[in-house]
């Protein structure tokens, strides 16, 4: 939801803030770029101090860069807000997918993962549309408010039911320091051939589909509730590949 929630909203942060929309795109890339050196840090700090409980404070750190973001008096700070937002977001689903392969036997761990990808594409899906929909009848600053109370009731909602089994996750030895952990990875040819797939990806869908609202606002001045119904597209189709997956297999 916070990463496809502001797609659609790019043509108006253009209009709002007078500027063009490559220009306003600076807010999507500062989130990727955050989202991304995050993860490097969310490894160990997952693995020393929890994951479950790293995730609920992570939703929690979330939840004040979107709110922050509602009240961005200009590009610059809203940057900077969905800057602080992207650090904390990417927290979730890595430590998630850890989390699985820490508990979850070999033998069940696809269909458990799918079952776990199917409620990230459905962020994918109704990000874009919730965003649409509260754009076009409260503003933009809205849906940022209204992100922000559901990441704040989810992370409450984790801690109040998984902080009994915090301690045992913990390993209070595990070193902070992974970067040679990460060097090792790099070195195994099938990772690098994942890493260069994953850039390529990024760059050729993840970036140019970031433009899409902005250039269907363009073109054919739909409202935002139509632009995000159109971008949800994109999590439905990934909804139905993992519902298909196992057959495709």
């Amino acid at each position: 939801l916070g990463m496809r929630a502001i797609e659609p909203m790019l043509p108006k942060f253009a209009e709002e803030f007078a500027v063009s929309v490559p220009v306003a795109s600076q807010v999507i890339i500062v989130f990727a770029l955050f989202y991304t050196i995050g993860q490097f840090a969310h490894g160990p700090m997952g693995d020393r101090y929890g994951k479950v409980a790293m995730v609920a404070a992570n939703m929690l750190a979330t939840a004040v860069g979107l709110l922050g973001s509602a009240f961005a008096t200009d590009l610059y700070s809203l940057g900077a807000w969905r800057a602080l937002t992207g650090v904390f977001s990417s927290a979730p689903f890595v430590l998630g997918l850890a989390y699985i392969g820490d508990t979850v036997p070999m033998d069940r761990r696809p269909q458990v993962i799918g079952q776990y990808v199917i409620g990230n594409v459905l962020g994918h899906g109704v990000g874009p549309i919730l965003s649409g929909v509260i754009t076009d009848h409260f503003g933009w600053r809205a849906t940022f408010i209204v992100l922000g109370v559901l990441f704040i009731v989810v992370g409450v909602a984790l801690i109040v039911g998984t902080r009994r089994d915090w301690q045992g996750e913990r390993k209070p030895d595990a070193s902070l320091n992974a970067w040679r952990l990460y060097v090792d990875v790099l070195k195994l040819p099938p990772a690098r051939v994942i890493a260069g797939a994953s850039v390529a990806e990024s760059f050729f869908f993840f970036g140019a589909f970031a433009f899409t609202g902005a250039l269907l606002k363009e073109r054919f001045d739909l409202s935002y509730t139509a632009i995000g119904l159109i971008l949800s597209g994109f999590g439905t189709g990934g909804i139905l590949f993992n519902l298909f997956v196992r057959h495709i297999v």
